[in-house]
């Protein structure tokens, strides 16, 4: 038979690991939605680039660590801009897009504080 000391060490530790999955599933939320902002601000020609968004939630040292994502090789050229290259010579420069910071930032500056909110308010709920 455990102690109650064990048994108020196992309720905190679930206690815990119950906060953090709560967290980590707003964090994801908080992602989503910072992802929809980049994403209408992806430009289309197949619409390749548009779909590959993806979100991931990591608990790091004292805090979630957020990744939004996009494996396209060619999303940093679209997005930093890059050299026009006929042959050996390059004839041009294609400015960038910036939909990932543009996105970023129009979240920021609309949805963050919100979704904040909504976070602390289910994190309440739940106690």
């Amino acid at each position: 038979m455990k102690s109650f000391e064990d048994l108020e060490k196992a309720f905190e530790k679930g206690l815990d690991a119950w906060q953090n999955r709560i967290f980590i599933q707003e964090a994801k939320k908080i992602g989503l939605n910072a992802a929809g902002q980049v994403k209408a601000l992806t430009p289309v020609d197949t619409g390749t680039l548009r779909r590959r968004w993806t979100v991931r939630a990591d608990p790091g040292s004292g805090a979630v660590i957020i990744w939004i994502v996009n494996n396209t090789h060619y999303g940093p050229a679209v997005n930093y801009g890059h050299r026009i290259v006929r042959g050996k010579r390059t004839v041009g420069k294609k400015k960038g897009v910036y939909m990932l910071e543009n996105g970023l930032y129009q979240y920021k500056r609309n949805l963050l504080q919100s979704d904040i909110h909504a976070m602390l308010n289910e994190l309440r709920r739940c106690f």
